[in-house]
């Protein structure tokens, strides 16, 4: 009985955990692959957001910096325009001429234009081909020379700026820091692409291609023309050193080896690039499509991809570069006339966006299996205890079965001695329990207490 008990606790009890356990480990890799699925999505989405994000930002910052530039541009013209009406009333103020820099008193050697120039005074130039100095070319003279304050603190306040000039229609050519132009005369300004390009504009504002500087390394030009009474008396330039720019682009990092670009949109002119860094003013500036190339040297971007990067828009695509898959992200920097100036450009392999992502598997793999191995373990210890209890029970239920057993058998084996009671003890617990095992135990106390009285009498008879 006790087995049957046993047997019978134990197989139901082990298969309800069994298929309770099963059930939960199931549910437990539904419920995870979907969260993994979910998650994986959400985080491939959410490198990619960044890279969008990371992309517009710099951008922005980028921006700024070439509207600050156009906003000095503009303030020059403004003063200009305002020197140079009929309402303007001003001094006479000390002008050096530029093979006169180094009589300005605080002219010194300059270490990063390799020249002798002076940080608070501009120097005029004429060419040659003006001819003698007439009156009104001094008056030029004398009017632009009360540039200098604004010339100087736009300087001072802007680092990245080389130099500040105007070149005006009769040929005198304002340019700040004071500093040589040409002993020989040669040097014509209004004869130059940036100024006729600026004339031909209107007083629209004008950006320069890429070029460099013998000393600044890679510069490009803002320029635009000065009106007075609708007509054009001069140009306006600023030349900006691209270097905090490049610094800025080569600085940018993301995830392992992500790496971040900034190219001219018209014609993919690269200003910075991780892999061109070692710039010659010899060597041609190379673009983009020069740069990123496979193997055989051919551009790992089609006509169709150019020109989702310059189309204005903030996104990401996938590229390969031999055999190597990318995500890049491109966002514009400074639309004008609804087209972008410049793009900024963010690529990372791929690989390491998978890696991120097979970083969130696995953690949620390795959860997986300690719920799995939790389930498993609690399975367990639920059936060493359910049988722990199936056997204090079935104890409860056949030791005192057990003990009237023994005792029927005792009387069995007395029924030929003098007293079939001799060696039975009937004092036991389990008569007080108060179940039905209980009551068979005290019915058969009871019957053997009336054949105990029986053979009593029996024997008081003879």
């Amino acid at each position: 009985m006790k087995t049957q008990i046993m047997v019978s606790f134990a197989a139901i009890t082990t298969i309800s955990l069994l298929i309770i356990t099963v059930i939960s480990i199931n549910n437990v890799g539904v419920i995870g692959n979907s969260i993994n699925e979910e998650s994986t999505d959400a985080l491939e989405s959410q490198i990619i957001t960044n890279m969008k994000l990371s992309s517009s930002e710099n951008a922005a910052i980028i921006q700024n910096k070439f509207q600050n530039a156009e906003a000095s541009v503009a303030r020059i013209v403004k003063a200009t325009e305002s020197i140079f009406s009929g309402d303007y009333i001003f001094n006479n103020v000390t002008s050096y001429r530029d093979n006169e820099t180094e009589s300005i008193p605080d002219a010194a050697l300059n270490i990063d234009y390799g020249e002798v120039i002076s940080p608070s005074t501009s120097t005029y130039y004429i060419p040659a081909s003006v001819g003698a100095v007439t009156a009104d070319i001094n008056s030029t003279v004398n009017r632009s020379a009360h540039m200098d304050r604004l010339l100087s603190s736009i300087w001072d306040e802007n680092p990245e700026y080389v130099w500040l000039y105007i070149s005006f229609n009769d040929g005198v050519f304002r340019n700040f820091p004071g500093a040589h132009v040409d002993s020989d005369g040669l040097y014509t300004p209004t004869q130059e692409e940036w100024h006729t390009d600026a004339v031909t504009q209107r007083g629209e504002l004008t950006y320069s291609e890429p070029y460099f500087d013998i000393t600044q390394g890679l510069v490009v030009s803002l320029t635009q023309a000065v009106y007075v009474n609708n007509n054009v008396i001069a140009v306006v330039g600023l030349d900006f050193k691209t270097k905090t720019i490049q610094e800025k682009v080569l600085d940018v990092n993301f995830l392992d080896s992500g790496y971040a670009s900034l190219m001219q949109s018209n014609d993919y002119t690269l200003i910075a690039h991780h892999e061109w860094i070692d710039q010659n003013e010899d060597d041609p500036i190379p673009l983009l499509t020069d740069i990123e190339v496979n193997n055989d040297g051919k551009s790992v971007f089609s006509a169709e991809d150019l020109s989702r990067m310059v189309s204005g828009d903030t996104d990401v695509m996938n590229y390969t570069r031999d055999g190597d898959s990318y995500f890049l992200s491109y966002s514009p920097v400074y639309e004008r006339d609804g087209d972008a100036l410049y793009t900024f450009l963010i690529s990372v392999p791929s690989d390491e966006v998978i890696a991120a992502v097979n970083e969130i598997d696995n953690k949620i793999s390795s959860a997986q299996n300690i719920v799995n191995t939790s389930t498993i373990l609690l399975s367990l210890i639920t059936i060493a205890v359910v049988l722990f209890v199936g056997l204090w029970i079935s104890n409860s239920i056949t030791k005192p079965i057990s003990r009237l057993t023994l005792i029927a058998k005792q009387l069995t084996q007395n029924i030929t001695k003098k007293d079939i009671f001799e060696g039975i003890d009937l004092s036991s617990d389990e008569i007080n329990q108060d179940d039905e095992v209980g009551q068979l135990a005290r019915s058969f106390t009871d019957m053997v207490g009336y054949l105990r009285t029986e053979q009593t009498k029996k024997k008081g008879a003879k």
